[in-house]
């Protein structure tokens, strides 16, 4: 079933929504993948072009001086009604495309991503309009949790983008960040190391906050965190960059915080109770509580930015130590 066949019916209650298959998308960016030479249209041109003079020329000769003489005419005409239609359907598949890309960024991932579909194959051979068509399907599989899909078309984008560039950098980091719920961890790591060096030095950054958002995910998904000071107030301001999606940077750092608390619960039988240190607060109560206190407080933040939903989603480990406005009973 194609995307949009799948839509329609979702829509119409027939069957719950689907994202394609991982097979399916190979399917359709085979058929998408630029050709080598010349555009179709500029092999016809050429062609009726030369035609059109070795025509004109034999006329001459046979003395059809008349007709001769008016088919360059002719040919001007039909050249330019060509390039008038041309660039008509360049106008509306680009417009189609921008339409596409509109309601990706109104976070309706269904209905872009089956219009990035639709569009496809014939849009697929203009470079611009194929890079626009692949972010909008990337987007779109990301929120609709379609990890592996939305991997595999990062790498196709990644593919027709010079390297290295800053495009290029932040779509390495932002595949690093859905590697997290693939459980590629390994693959999060190097990307990691591989990308830092390329960081901005000294200024708030959209590239320095998304590498800050894939660290926090993957201490999500582990349960490490090298230093609990960084998750203190200073990463409000290493997040802002992202806007609205610095909710996912809170709430995972809401469940590190969560996580560590109820580890270290489990070592208090054997371990003096201590207290956060200078860069936490140390005003209020016994560690792990403060702990809790400081999850709570950017799970509250996560939401003042976003639904629930999808932080839950698409947080490692969040629908274990999260719930709709609170946190959970580690005891439960």
């Amino acid at each position: 079933m194609s995307v949009p066949d799948a839509l329609a019916e979702s829509s119409a209650g027939a069957e719950p929504y689907r994202p394609p298959t991982t097979d399916e998308l190979e399917r359709l960016l085979a058929k998408g993948r630029p050709t080598a030479g010349a555009p179709p249209w500029l092999r016809v041109v050429v062609p009726a072009a030369v035609g059109l003079v070795v025509l004109s020329l034999v006329l001459s000769v046979m003395g059809a001086h008349d007709v001769a003489a008016l088919l360059p005419l002719l040919g001007v005409v039909a050249a330019v009604l060509a390039v008038r239609w041309r660039a008509r359907r360049e106008r509306n598949a680009s417009e189609a495309v921008h339409r596409a890309h509109e309601l990706s960024a109104m976070r309706r991932p269904k209905q872009a991503l089956a219009e990035a579909w639709r569009l496809w194959p014939a849009s697929s051979q203009a470079p611009m309009r194929r890079r626009q068509l692949l972010a909008v399907m990337a987007q779109s599989l990301e929120e609709l949790g379609a990890w592996e899909q939305a991997v595999r078309v990062f790498d196709e984008l990644l593919d027709s983008l010079p390297q290295p560039s800053p495009p290029e950098l932040m779509l390495r980091l932002r595949r690093a960040a859905v590697l997290v719920s693939c459980e590629r961890l390994t693959d999060v790591d190097d990307e990691l190391r591989a990308t830092r060096p390329r960081l901005p030095v000294g200024q708030r950054h959209l590239a320095s906050a998304m590498f800050r958002l894939t660290e926090l995910l993957r201490d999500a998904a582990t349960g490490h965190i090298d230093r609990l000071e960084s998750l203190g107030d200073p990463l409000m301001d290493e997040l802002r960059p992202l806007g609205v999606d610095a909710a996912l940077g809170y709430t995972a750092a809401a469940v590190c915080l969560a996580r560590e608390a109820q580890a270290r619960d489990t070592r208090a039988q054997a371990q003096p109770v201590r207290r956060v240190g200078a860069a936490l607060g140390d005003d209020a109560g016994p560690e792990p509580e403060r702990l809790r206190a400081l999850a709570r407080d950017w799970w509250r933040r996560a939401l003042a930015l976003s639904p629930a939903g999808p932080l839950l989603a698409r947080t490692p480990e969040a629908g274990r130590w999260l719930e709709d406005g609170t946190l959970k009973d580690p005891a439960g």
